[in-house]
């Protein structure tokens, strides 16, 4: 029996080293193939078949060791066909009230692509009547192609894929109705503005949240205004393009405007517009998360205000349909504040 093991990249020896060290007497290994092919991150294990147990529970106990597959059939294919071929008599083992996804993961160079073969297999074992979910499967048959046309097949628990987003609450329904609006920071020294400017911005698009809009409460420098918004706006930019790459789905742009506080106040029609303020001065967050949870899906729109290095007028406080103190006793530098807030809204 073999078993595909997949690590942190540059740590297969020192897995290879681990396994043959609680492996003394050579009776659970019988063979350890680290970087097989030169690929980093992988291990090829022949294990005794009156071992699987205590192979399994040495992998488990190696913190370096992130999967590994049981491998139930290893063969060198010709084409895709005998990939397709392979998954579809994988998949007779399989209940068919058990929902199936298909994983093909390719290493080494070859002209067909991943996804084509994915789609592929599936759509066979939807006309075979085998229930398919691709977000939420209970198990999953797992192709690993390696050069020389080799191929090790296995059926997964789909708990071994850890799910980023699958059977989540979908966080993007909140943000995407909330605009920060955010005091700009008020000092003398550009390279603190420029460093503030940048992460507030960064963060607020990290969120994708609706607008960010900095507030301005009294007159400023104009060259110090100039260098914080120019760096926010470098700031979410570098963070939309992050996610660009790193998100399958759309990416929401977080808008970017400077308004006057309290012509933006006057500006927000309160019926639709959920207001909070953050400020030491306001109520615990324990106090009032029951009710507040409750409106945040009831409105249609949400204003969140923050101070910077002074805090939202009080005058202010009157608009506010709540005004809440996030850490009690606790004062946030003011790039950590937009965090603190949507971290602590998402989590009601």
């Amino acid at each position: 029996m073999k078993f595909l093991v997949t690590t942190a990249l540059e740590k297969e020896f020192i897995v290879k080293k681990f396994l043959e060290e609680d492996d003394e007497e050579n009776t659970i290994f019988k063979k350890i193939d680290a970087k097989p092919f030169g690929f980093q991150g992988i291990l090829l294990v022949e294990v005794n078949d009156e071992k699987l147990d205590e192979a399994k529970k040495i992998l488990f106990s190696i913190p370096e060791v992130e999967k590994f597959f049981k491998i139930i059939v290893e063969k060198q294919f010709e084409n895709t066909k005998d990939l397709v071929n392979l998954a579809l008599d994988l998949a007779k083992e399989i209940p068919k009230d058990k929902k199936i996804s298909v994983r093909v993961n390719k290493r080494g160079i070859y002209k067909w692509k991943p996804i084509d073969i994915e789609r592929e297999i599936i759509n066979k074992l939807k006309e075979l009547g085998y229930q398919i979910d691709i977000k939420l499967p209970d198990v999953i048959i797992d192709l690993e192609i390696l050069p020389s046309n080799w191929v090790g097949a296995s059926i997964v628990d789909a708990k071994m894929f850890y799910r980023k987003y699958a059977g989540k609450t979908d966080s993007k329904k909140l943000l995407g109705k909330i605009t920060i609006a955010q005091l700009v920071y008020y000092t003398d020294n550009e390279t603190i503005a420029k460093k503030i400017g940048e992460e507030l911005a960064r963060t607020a698009q990290a969120f994708e949240v609706e607008r960010l809009v900095f507030l301005i409460d009294k007159p400023i420098d104009i060259r110090i205004l100039w260098k914080f918004l120019r760096a926010a706006d470098f700031g979410a930019y570098s963070r939309y393009k992050i996610q660009k790459k790193a998100y399958e789905r759309e990416v929401t742009k977080t808008k970017i405007e400077l308004y006057e506080l309290y012509q933006f106040l006057r500006s927000i029609n309160q019926k639709k517009t959920l207001i909070i303020i953050t400020d030491p001065r306001g109520e615990e967050l324990t106090e009032t998360k029951d009710k507040l949870k409750k409106d945040l899906q009831k409105y249609e729109k949400i204003v969140i205000m923050n101070g910077s290095d002074h805090g939202i007028p009080p005058g202010c406080f009157r608009f506010a349909h709540y005004v809440v103190d996030l850490a009690p006793k606790i004062v946030f530098a003011t790039e950590q504040t937009i965090t603190s807030v949507m971290i602590a809204l998402i989590n009601l």
